[in-house]
């Protein structure tokens, strides 16, 4: 069997063969580093055994499951069976037919983007240039930012920017970011620049704060999803900085995964989520905040937080003291000023349940595990180290807003890699140091978006 991800693109990727003999056949180990998430439902002839080879079930499965999903196939007269159990051993056993022969099946995870390993503090200029020659050409190029990975075009190459929407499965009303090297190249991007967004690029450029102005006419519509803002941002990131100054002129980019997907905080996950539909991936290792920007309107007379996000409520009210902060969700045709204002958004391929306490959170997943579905449990209490179910796995991650943000996208993709059917979360402080935190998880768990 070959397994190819229609997001991928198309193409093959390296094959990972798995040997399936006589009776049960558990592939968990043959199948360690494959990427659970990026297989889908074509299917091939495998390798060896009957001449017949393999024939496409009857009915393809209606919807892609947390790791890998139970596939049928026919060898000749033979049926075969195989489920890759998750981390906590929820899984189904594979048989081989009657005829008692071994066949073989691969793997294969799609076409794959060429990456780039890149020092995250001291980029090299030769491999920056290499990506910059790629956005040059109308390429996309995966990099690391302090907050995300981005999926970065030139702002002003109209194709290259529709690349970027559809690699992403985006809509294109929805707005992405502008990253600039500073203050004065923002300006060139807008109609009217106010004195608050002087204050703002001032205090926190470089780094984790996207400023909303009006967009200037000679700004394609597309990057700002058909409306007339822009979204802009000067990334403190080494590698994006380096960057957008070898390209000369601004990066468009939104995080580097699918639509309404977890945000990539490693080059990992945007080859797992993207894979051929990038053409160049620069690895600078984990980002350092690991959450999306903090968004701020400047277009009205108050300014109006749009997202909360790595730079901290409280340090922006320090210089804005009378900032309104509209964390709103809005329908799927409306125009956004900002990305990530959708009802669904942020979210694992696992459902995502909340839950008000640590207790409550428990009882949920035990009794979700007792019905025989793959569950993790996250929570944020330092005391609650381990659980009595081999059916759950815990996961504990920092009672401090700053460090939780730091490693919720990660611990999310783990646990989507894992192969869980359901995570249930034990819900964060309703603080303001939490606010980003809580939208992540808000938006995650909304099952579909109207």
């Amino acid at each position: 069997m070959t397994f190819a991800d229609p997001g991928f693109g198309g193409g093959g990727g390296a094959a990972l063969a798995v040997s399936l003999g006589a009776g049960d056949a558990d592939a968990t180990g043959a199948l360690a580093g494959a990427d659970a998430g990026a297989l889908g439902e074509a299917f091939a002839d495998g390798a060896g055994g009957d001449s017949g080879g393999f024939s496409p079930p009857p009915q393809a499965p209606s919807e892609t499951a947390s790791g890998i999903r139970v596939v049928a196939a026919r060898v000749s007269r033979a049926a075969v069976r195989v489920r890759v159990r998750c981390a906590m051993g929820c899984y189904a056993k594979g048989k081989l037919g009657a005829d008692g022969k071994r066949k073989a099946c691969a793997l294969s995870v799609g076409a794959m983007a060429p990456l780039l390993t890149v020092d995250p503090r001291r980029p090299d200029a030769g491999t920056i240039a290499k990506a910059a020659r790629v956005l040059l050409r109308g390429g996309l190029v995966a990099f690391p930012t302090e907050t995300v990975y981005g999926l970065g075009a030139r702002a002003f190459d109209e194709e290259a920017v529709a690349r970027v929407f559809s690699a992403k499965g985006r809509p294109f009303r929805h707005p992405l970011i502008a990253h600039v090297e500073g203050e004065a190249r923002a300006r060139e991007l807008a109609r009217r620049w106010p004195e608050r967004a002087s204050a703002l690029a001032r205090a926190f450029w470089p780094g984790p704060l996207t400023l909303v102005v009006e967009r200037a006419p000679h700004v394609p519509a597309a990057v700002a999803g058909g409306g007339d803002s822009i979204a802009v941002r000067a990334p403190a990131h080494p590698v994006a900085r380096a960057l957008i100054a070898a390209l000369g002129e601004p990066i468009a980019a939104p995080s580097a995964n699918r639509y309404q997907g977890l945000s990539p905080t490693t080059a990992a996950h945007v080859v797992r989520q993207l894979g051929g539909a990038v053409d160049l991936v620069l690895d600078g290792g984990p980002c350092e905040a690991g959450i999306e920007s903090t968004v701020v309107d400047l277009r009205g007379e108050r300014p109006l937080a749009l997202r909360p996000g790595a730079l901290a409520m409280a340090a922006l009210r320090a210089v804005l003291p009378d900032l309104e902060v509209r964390i709103d969700a809005v329908t799927v045709d409306e125009v956004r000023a900002s990305p990530g204002m959708g009802m669904r958004h942020y979210a694992p391929r696992a459902r995502l349940l909340m839950r008000h306490s640590w207790q409550e959170a428990r009882r949920t997943a035990f009794s979700l595990a007792a019905g025989g579905a793959c569950v993790a449990l996250i929570v944020h209490e330092a005391e609650i180290t381990s659980v009595p179910s081999g059916r759950v796995v815990l996961r504990t991650l920092p009672h401090d807003p700053v460090r939780y943000a730091h490693d919720l996208y990660g611990t999310l993709h783990d646990l989507d890699e894992e192969g869980v059917d359901v995570i249930v979360v034990q819900d964060v402080p309703a603080d303001e140091a939490w606010w980003a935190v809580a939208d992540r998880l808000r938006r995650g768990a909304v099952r579909s978006e109207s």
